[in-house]
């Protein structure tokens, strides 16, 4: 029996209409959120991802579906440490995250949000990454679709690259990742958050604290190894000063035990021995 041919299940201005309502429905009810799209540099040799870059966001308003605790499986104590999988739902308008999102970035997956992404609460302060995207519910009411749903789990900071412009996600991003270097003279004071490269290896990192009394810094987010004895370079302040050691185990990390676990291996592993198959350590230089 064929549809009665009176009853539309939905015009143009109907689906309008309820787009209209559930913006609005968003917008009262909802918070505003910076969506952060994911960036992926790929080994074209291996034919893998060696690292991502967060260099966009866009603010944009979302609705808490889970707004009475966070889902998942809480904080899980294992041998390999504290580790929290709280969870999120959101669910974001398509026309409003087409208009202010969409047009504006490249994605992996165009068109829709993509796993992988990122998206900044406000409410804690954290960082979420999405890693589902339901995106045929409510289904096909008045035959059309209007809203996209986010599950979304705390982000777990590695050795990706981020400069969004938002201070509460590029400032934990360098609580990690980097390492002290020492210089042994130079000229000129190097800025926070400048880039800095070395003359010799062509290594770039980007200076996370500076103390010109000491010559010390902080470098995070480094792309190659520097050389000790080559002149680093400031690309902003100009500064030039000469690299005289660096120690990529003690990272800017309160809870590293890399300087620790190397420390005591020091004393049962005779890295004198030559090993055909590689190298235990090779603190000498770099890790």
């Amino acid at each position: 029996m064929a549809k009665n041919v009176f009853f539309t299940q939905g015009t143009i201005s109907e689906q309008r209409l309820v787009q209209d309502l559930v913006d609005e429905h968003i917008k009262i009810h909802g918070l505003e959120c910076y969506y952060i799209p994911r960036r992926v540099f790929e080994d074209k040799l291996w034919n893998d991802i060696y690292y991502s870059e967060y260099k966009d966001s866009y603010l944009i308003e979302m609705y808490l579906e889970s707004y009475e605790k966070f889902g998942g499986k809480g904080d899980i104590l294992s041998k390999f440490g504290l580790r929290v999988t709280d969870e999120i739902t959101l669910t974001v308008s398509r026309r409003r995250w087409k208009d202010f999102v969409d047009v504006r970035t490249n994605k992996i997956v165009q068109g829709r949000p993509n796993e992988g992404d990122l998206i900044y609460f406000p409410l804690n302060n954290n960082v979420f990454e999405i890693k589902y995207v339901e995106n045929q519910e409510p289904f096909y009411q008045l035959n059309n679709l209007y809203v996209y749903t986010l599950t979304c789990e705390v982000f777990e900071y590695g050795d990706s690259i981020f400069d969004t412009g938002i201070e509460g996600v590029d400032n934990l991003t360098q609580e990690t990742g980097g390492y002290p270097i020492t210089f042994s003279g130079g000229t000129g004071d190097f800025s926070v958050g400048e880039t800095v490269s070395g003359v010799t290896s062509g290594a770039i990192g980007t200076i996370a604290s500076w103390d010109p009394d000491e010559m010390t810094a902080q470098v995070v987010y480094t792309k190659g190894t520097f050389v000790p004895g080559e002149t680093i370079n400031g690309l902003e302040s100009s500064s030039a000063w000469s690299l005289e050691s660096f120690d990529t185990l003690d990272l800017i990390d309160a809870y590293s035990d890399n300087r620790v676990i190397e420390d005591n291996a020091d004393n049962i592993l005779d890295f004198t021995e030559t090993n055909p198959f590689g190298e235990y350590s090779n603190l000498g230089d770099n890790v």
